[in-house]
């Protein structure tokens, strides 16, 4: 059975401060790198990683960056567009309490589309398009992406609702993901920093 494993990237000062985010390339604060060097430390320790799939965005590029250099062999991390985080156009740098407002008044979610920005349903099917193509080359892969990419893929999981969705969500854990088939998989457990496997 195929395993691999998602990972949101650290803390910025844009999540810390609940200011939407989206696509705008914001660095990891100084709790953010020390959550990525820690994620880097347990990795290297207790999984054997054989390729990173990472968002193109610097916070997911510094996450891969401290990973990368706590595994002791060469390991190859490719940067994908398509597991960015959803495009929030306007609103990004933001509160998000804003967008939410935003969105209230939209009678559809999913279809909603920020000045700018992107659906929900557009995102997702980004997302879900990558990840189906890439399904099979997943064996003992890390995903390190944004809290929007790891709902989509986690949302998918036929096991979904066994699961706190902010456990899934939270940055320095690690989401374990098993293949049932070609085309399905289910979350197995999460792994908190600091718990042995």
């Amino acid at each position: 059975m195929s395993v691999f494993y998602l990972v949101r990237h650290g803390e910025t000062d844009y999540s810390q401060g609940k200011i939407a985010q989206g696509q705008t390339d914001v660095p990891l604060n100084a709790v953010g790198l020390a959550t990525a060097n820690s994620l880097g430390l347990f990795i290297a320790n207790n999984l054997n990683i054989k390729f990173i799939f990472s968002s193109d965005l610097l916070r997911c590029r510094q996450t891969c960056s401290a990973i990368v250099e706590k595994i002791k062999y060469s390991i190859n991390c490719e940067t994908v567009s398509e597991l960015r985080e959803i495009s929030l156009g306007v609103f990004e740098g933001r509160p998000i309490k804003e967008l939410e407002l935003s969105r209230k008044e939209s009678n559809d979610y999913n279809a909603y589309v920020p000045e700018g920005g992107e659906s929900f349903n557009r995102f997702t099917d980004r997302v879900m398009t990558w990840f189906r193509k890439e399904f099979a080359s997943f064996e003992n892969a890390l995903i390190i992406s944004h809290r929007g990419t790891i709902s989509v893929i986690t949302d998918r999981a036929t096991n979904k609702n066994e699961f706190d969705i902010k456990e899934l969500l939270k940055q320095g854990n690690i989401v374990v993901i098993e293949a049932c088939s070609v085309d399905e998989y289910r979350i197995s457990k999460i792994i908190k920093l600091g718990e042995t496997i």
